[in-house]
């Protein structure tokens, strides 16, 4: 739990600082904003970590899916 909420602490600092963010919304309509997939190193490495934030955001009741929107 504690290593879950540092990362995104760290996420929501790179965000701050990143010169473009996403929007991702998970499958139960709750969002957050966050770095868009230039900060990583694949499209593979963005897509697994807007899982997981889909996944921390709605619970696992609500699959890996999620929306972008980008800012």
């Amino acid at each position: 739990m504690k290593k879950k909420f540092f990362l995104l602490a760290a996420l929501v600092i790179a965000s701050l600082t990143a010169s473009a963010s996403v929007e991702i919304i998970g499958g139960c309509g709750k969002s957050m904003i966050t770095v868009d997939e230039e900060y990583f190193d694949s499209e593979e490495d963005a897509d697994a970590f807007y899982q997981e934030m889909a996944k921390e955001l709605c619970g696992d009741g609500y699959g890996d899916g999620y929306s972008k929107r980008y800012n």
